[in-house]
């Protein structure tokens, strides 16, 4: 079975900036790591209003809202560290 995950965690720091730390895993085997460091502040799921939620379009669904917003936060950010971990077999 092929199982997927992709996780995305997004901190404060001490000095007021955003650490996003990326990691993807495939039949629960890390494949990579990415992490960013950000002024800007990712959307917090709080933020979502409960008519995103509501209807049958994917595109206007919170969960592209929030990937998108995600996205341009790390495209503006500093990448810190970025691995692709070894395989083990």
């Amino acid at each position: 079975m092929d199982n997927t995950r992709l996780t995305i965690t997004c901190e404060e720091n001490r000095e007021g900036g955003y650490e996003i730390d990326v990691s993807f895993e495939r039949d629960y085997r890390p494949k990579f790591r990415e992490a960013f460091l950000s002024e800007d502040k990712p959307i917090p799921p709080y933020f979502i209003e409960e008519r995103g939620i509501k209807g049958e379009s994917a595109g206007n669904s919170a969960v592209t809202n929030i990937l998108s917003h995600i996205k341009n936060v790390i495209a503006k950010s500093l990448k810190t560290d970025s691995r692709i971990l070894p395989t083990e077999k």
